[in-house]
């Protein structure tokens, strides 16, 4: 009801700026009637003299072209408005220096370790809020040093969020309000990386290998996917572990 709501209220306003035209031709109409020349005005019109060059039917065809116009600026206006205000668009950036790499502690040991976490960051760009958002790891290639080559993940794997309860699978984007999407986790205890998400057994131990992993992540927000490719550069080390960003043109 929310969402139908602020919709209601934006239609109601741009209905106003309509209402606000027409009142506006609706007095000068009711000011033409009152006015004593009107008879004198309606003689005219029946018998087609020119009014100062112009032709009177010539300044009602401009008086109605002018409220069709300022009509149809409202109604464009708040077609404008939807698009920018009202549908959910998102945007889906890595950045290791705004929350992209993020260290915790692992408090379940004898002692505290540090947990690198490789995520990214999903922010809103529009007004409306877009509720359960979905990511997924679509894609995982691996390049070992002679080029990328497919991995043994072929299905898509849902993420899971930071924040929250533990293991959520989805996402409430707000305007204003940053959340992340948790990719893979390094504890310095086990020296491991692993997916921070549920997966098959047949591929937690996927990042064995010192290599290069490339994942295509999407985030699906409104029935869209927004794509960002990622490529981990694994040491085999919590401190030797380098992300970057893949441009449409280096893949």
């Amino acid at each position: 009801m929310g969402e139908v709501g602020h919709l209601l209220k934006v239609v109601w306003a741009e209905l106003g700026t309509i209402a606000r035209w027409g009142y506006l031709a609706v007095g000068v109409l009711s000011a033409i009637i009152a006015s004593p020349l009107f008879e004198h005005a309606q003689t005219i019109l029946r018998i087609g003299h020119p009014i100062g060059g112009i032709s009177p039917w010539t300044a009602v065809a401009v008086v109605v072209i002018g409220i069709m116009s300022a009509t149809i600026q409202a109604l464009t206006k708040m077609t404008f408005r939807q698009e920018k205000e009202l549908l959910p668009t998102i945007s889906v950036i890595f950045d290791p220096k705004r929350g992209g790499v993020f260290v915790d502690q692992d408090k379940s040991a004898s002692r505290q370790w540090d947990v690198k976490y490789i995520r990214v960051r999903v922010d809103a760009i529009s007004q409306k809020p877009d509720v359960v958002c979905r990511a997924y790891m679509t894609s995982i290639e691996k390049d070992s040093g002679n080029g990328f080559k497919p991995t043994a993940v072929t299905d898509s794997l849902q993420l899971t969020w930071s924040g929250g309860d533990p293991g959520r699978d989805w996402g409430d984007i707000y305007y204003g309000v940053h959340q992340f999407v948790n990719l893979t986790k390094i504890s310095a205890r086990s020296k491991k990386m692993e997916f921070c998400s549920h997966v098959p057994l047949s591929i937690r131990a996927l990042f064995a290998d010192i290599a290069i992993y490339r994942m295509t992540i999407q985030v699906v927000s409104n029935g869209v996917s927004h794509p960002i490719v990622l490529d981990i550069k694994w040491g085999g080390d919590i401190d030797n572990v380098v992300v970057n960003e893949v441009v449409d043109g280096a893949r």
